[in-house]
């Protein structure tokens, strides 16, 4: 997960925001879902639901986001 984070630092996505993102999560069966796969997740999938929730509100195209598991 350390290595993906730093991905999304250099392309401009602070942790931070990533946080912020999660917590405006309404349902919260779906919060806590995404809240333990941010913080414990050990890998992370091209295809994980936290992927799909979140890329769209950092504006990431479906080629950016392949673009970050290169």
């Amino acid at each position: 997960m350390a290595a993906f984070r730093h991905r999304l630092i250099a392309v401009g996505i602070m942790p931070t925001a990533v946080d912020a993102e999660i917590a405006k999560i309404e349902d919260p069966a779906a919060w806590e879902y995404a809240k333990t796969s941010w913080e414990y997740e050990t890998t992370v999938r091209r295809n994980s639901p936290l992927l799909a929730t979140l890329a769209p509100k950092f504006s990431l195209t479906p080629e950016q986001l392949d673009d970050l598991f290169q």
